[in-house]
């Protein structure tokens, strides 16, 4: 185990037990600690260490401060989301693979030991696919990246393990609410600013 994964696990024991407001001071500490660790995923093969790179995404939308007389919460991701490795496409496609190789291969396990047999036929992990790439889609989104860019890393996918057409198009949809949803908001955002 790494320090970052030892550090970054003790963050996940905090969350684990519901502790996600932080204080300001720790706010900035932890941000400065994460774009660290997003630093060293760069020299490396990020997905190498895809236990650091996935707990980084979770904890940073995760961990938020309050700011008094302001009810509006502001979580690590707003200092991470600019860091130059959550805005290239080749991390996210690895990503988006190993997370859905990663589930179905829990899943395979699970099959064995309740079933005795291996299930072989790739649309039965059309479900297991499908709970992967909805989070995975609003995450990148969340981290600016672009809607085409998500769909030319998540239609492969879609394609190689035969997603229905119908949850297909469930994806897309909730990639352009979403897009809408953050272009809303940061006219509203920038409105408020006048």
């Amino acid at each position: 185990i790494t320090y970052r994964q030892f550090f970054l696990q003790k963050l996940n024991d905090l969350r684990s037990h519901g502790v996600f407001k932080i204080e300001k001071k720790n706010y900035m500490i932890i941000g400065e600690l994460l774009n660290y660790i997003l630093d060293e995923l760069s020299k490396i093969n990020p997905n190498e260490d895809h236990y650091s790179a996935k707990s980084v995404i979770i904890l940073s939308q995760t961990f938020y401060i309050q700011e008094e007389g302001n009810s509006k919460k502001k979580y690590l991701q707003e200092l991470i989301q600019g860091h130059p490795l959550l805005k290239e496409k080749q991390f996210w496609d690895k990503f988006v693979n190993i997370s859905i190789a990663s589930e179905i291969l829990d899943s395979q396990k699970i099959d064995l030991k309740y079933n005795g047999h291996k299930m072989e036929e790739l649309k039965k992990y059309n479900n297991i696919v499908f709970a992967q790439l909805v989070p995975i889609a609003d995450n990148m989104l969340e981290f600016g990246v672009t809607v085409d860019t998500i769909k030319e890393i998540i239609q492969p996918v879609i394609d190689y393990y035969s997603i229905s057409k119908e949850n297909a198009e469930m994806i897309y949809g909730l990639l352009e609410g979403k897009k809408k949803q953050i272009e809303e908001d940061k006219i509203k955002k920038e409105n408020e600013g006048k």
